[in-house]
């Protein structure tokens, strides 16, 4: 009991009334029969028994802070599709005693709040959030939020990650009062589950389409929901795949929402390497577009450097994936990977894709 404060409890016994109170005598340590015999048995609480009231000291909190402000993420129904659209939304909810006007943080140099993506530990990518959905709803003026009351507003707009699991979506924004005070708001992460289901991937290239990359990746997109379709052709380049109808009947006859990409093998050779890349800017050109495209380098072949570094900033709209780490183990020339070196390859590309967020 703190000091200064005052404990009285009445007790019915016997038809007569006993006070006990904190200041009462203490009770002689050579009568412990006294202590056993002044109370008889009675309830906490309930009949026959009056409960404690105890007074508020001066460092006691009565309910909950005059303002506090509780977010939520508003997502939409799971699972998302990955590089489909979806709308996020944040939920506010005054719970403190009294009515709070507030409003996000002025459009600035800062942004109004940031929306991170994670899988596990690793970054999926971040972007920021502006007061556009709040804009919409509420104008320029702050809304009013009374005690135990929420409201809702659009957040942002934006396309799934092409990871396949579970992702952490984390988001700051920052509110401020009526007379542009910082207001603190608590946002907890919100975790969602992403899948390819729906999704046809088409899968062009040279002969390194084949054995164990294709099989590795066939396998991943269908385990993730989606429809894997690869159409290796041997020898080709970038230049073979513009001039025949085979990437145009591809396209018609699949319809894929994504399509992958992989060459080099038998470009990295050429002579005038300038000339020659324009065929990756028309080609991913073609390929890309409202479709989601990943451009898959050749692997570690002996002299390959000086092409994958002017190729790699070439083939945009579609994202590059380095793949000189994967070194050839297969072939009469030691050009191609056996169905486990494949395999190693398809992880690293599959881990790859994930990360590639557009929002």
């Amino acid at each position: 009991m703190r000091p200064g404060r005052r404990l009285v409890l009445f007790l019915a016994a016997s038809g007569a009334t006993a006070c006990a109170s904190s200041e009462a005598r203490d009770v002689p340590a050579e009568r412990p029969d006294v202590e056993a015999a002044a109370l008889p048995e009675t309830p906490a609480f309930g009949p026959g028994r009056a409960a404690p009231e105890i007074a508020p000291g001066p460092g006691d909190e009565a309910g909950p802070p005059a303002a506090h402000v509780a977010g939520g993420l508003v997502l939409p129904p799971e699972p998302l599709v990955a590089d489909r659209p979806f709308t996020l939304a944040l939920r506010l909810r005054n719970d403190g005693r009294v009515e709070i006007l507030l409003r996000p943080r002025p459009d600035g140099p800062e942004p109004a709040g940031t929306l991170r993506l994670r899988r596990g530990d690793e970054p999926v990518g971040e972007m920021a959030l502006s007061t556009a959905g709040w804009k919409t709803v509420f104008g320029d003026e702050p809304a009013s939020l009374a005690p135990g009351a929420d409201l809702t507003f659009e957040l942002a707009r934006l396309r799934a990650p092409t990871a396949s699991g579970a992702i952490r979506l984390a988001v700051e924004y920052a509110l401020v009062d009526a007379g542009g005070a910082p207001l603190p708001v608590e946002i907890p992460p919100a975790e969602v589950r992403v899948t390819w289901t729906g999704l046809t991937v088409v899968h062009i290239g040279d002969s390194q389409v084949a054995n164990g990359l294709t099989q590795g990746l066939a396998r991943r997109v269908r385990e993730a929901g989606g429809r894997y379709v690869s159409a290796g052709w041997v020898s080709s380049n970038a230049a073979r795949w513009l001039g025949a109808d085979r990437l145009r009947d591809l396209l018609h006859d699949q319809l894929p929402e994504i399509v992958l990409v992989t060459l080099g093998t038998n470009e990295y050779l050429v002579g005038d390497l300038e000339h020659y890349l324009a065929n990756y800017e028309r080609l991913a050109a073609r390929v890309g577009g409202p479709r989601r495209c990943f451009w898959i380098g050749p692997p570690g072949l002996p002299g390959i450097d000086r092409f994958v570094e002017a190729a790699r900033t070439r083939t945009a709209p579609c994202p590059y994936f380095d793949s000189r780490r994967i070194e050839p183990d297969s072939g009469r020339s030691r050009d191609h990977l056996s169905a486990a070196r494949g395999e190693e390859w398809a992880e690293a590309i599959w881990d790859w894709i994930g990360t590639q967020w557009r929002p």
